[in-house]
């Protein structure tokens, strides 16, 4: 069976995720809620690698003052 990749816009994803979830369950969800259920491995190294590049830019700013 052939499989085929497509890319969507995060923002277009989940909100369509969550009209679903809205319209079956009656409540909705947050970008922040979802990372809750996210463990670290099951997200792309270089995706994860970003973010900590990210962290630690947020921490060296802030030993600033700012």
């Amino acid at each position: 069976m052939e499989y085929r990749l497509f890319i969507v816009s995060r923002k277009e994803l989940l909100s369509s995720i969550n009209k679903y979830i809205q319209e079956e369950w009656k409540v909705s969800i947050s970008p922040l809620l979802v990372l809750g259920f996210i463990s670290k491995n099951e997200i792309d190294i270089e995706l994860v690698e970003f973010f900590e590049k990210i962290h630690q830019f947020v921490i060296g700013s802030n030993k600033g003052g700012l």
